[in-house]
């Protein structure tokens, strides 16, 4: 061996023994930070043992859970959060409310969280709520975008609609074939972030651009507009679509994608009377938007 490849083997391995010490190095830090998570853990859960007992919840509302650990994530929800004055605000300011119903909060916090929910609730308990008070925060809170309801009925759809943008929330419906309904088009533009001005149809009206050329002699897009309006309404037909899902695709790209909102979630029970085929396949939701969180709500569900 030539010295030159001597000094060479012995430089590269000095540089290997370096690394190797910093990689010692974070590893034991991994291990410290690892043990500081599980400890602040064990606290966690104690505080909320803690929080279970000065809230004094009612047995029987957890007669369904077989142990600690579902008590334990629910309580969780329980604890102030940065919006708690932010939904209290629009509590009573948007939605004319003094106070929530049962669990209502602890929902909102879990959806405001990202966390996925399931949200079974009597007929009249305020489901709808949890969704549509979320749109009305401010971006501190909550990205700027819209909400996706999926509902299998177009009248329930129609009177949401109606009663949302009567307190100013300005709701949209994706309804009807697209060759009937010409607005749908203006509905996907304003989705997939195109800048568009607000009309007397569903919010919108013609989109716009940002007034340079392409190269192609046409009007080039701008950057990605967020949409006018807060949420959009359709049935799971709908959802399931190309356009649709080529709009949503783009949608969450943007970061405009805040929750996906399973209404009758129990629509998707093979077994039940109301049972729609479609509500099968939202599962294609999930594999494209991942990180999208999902509430689903039903008034009809059994303990299993």
């Amino acid at each position: 061996m030539s010295e030159k490849n001597a000094e060479e083997e012995k430089r590269l391995s000095d540089l290997i023994g370096a690394l190797n010490k910093e990689i010692i190095g974070i590893d034991m830090k991994i291990s410290a930070l690892q043990q500081e998570r599980q400890d602040l853990e064990q606290e966690r859960e104690q505080i909320e043992l803690q929080l279970q007992k000065i809230v004094k919840m009612p047995k029987q509302k957890f007669k369904h859970l077989s142990d600690d650990t579902h008590t334990r994530k629910l309580t969780r929800y329980l604890v102030n959060f940065p919006w708690n004055e932010a939904i209290d605000k629009s509590l009573k300011e948007t939605f004319h409310l003094n106070q929530f119903r049962s669990h209502q909060r602890e929902i909102l916090n879990c959806t405001l969280s990202g966390d996925d929910c399931f949200v079974i609730m009597p007929s009249g308990g305020g489901k709808s709520l949890c969704y549509q008070l979320p749109v009305t925060l401010p971006s501190d809170y909550v990205p700027i975008g819209f909400t996706v309801v999926v509902s299998p009925l177009l009248s329930l759809i129609q009177d949401q609609c109606h009663q949302l943008n009567k307190l100013g929330i300005r709701a949209v419906a994706l309804s009807g074939t697209d060759k009937d309904k010409p607005e749908n088009k203006e509905i996907y533009d304003a989705m997939s972030g195109r800048d568009t001005s607000e009309g007397t149809t569903g919010g919108l009206s013609k989109t716009k651009t940002n007034g340079k050329r392409s190269k192609k002699g046409g009007k080039a897009a701008g950057p990605p507009c967020p949409p006018k309006f807060q949420l959009v309404y359709l049935t799971p037909e709908k959802l399931i679509g190309k356009k649709v899902l080529n709009a949503l695709e783009q949608a969450f790209k943007n970061n405009y994608l805040q929750r996906l909102i399973i209404d009758e979630a129990h629509c998707c029970s093979q077994w039940g009377h109301e049972f729609r085929p479609d509500y099968k396949k939202l599962c294609i939701f999930r594999k494209q938007f991942p990180t999208v969180p999902i509430l689903a709500c039903t008034a009809t569900a059994t303990q299993h």
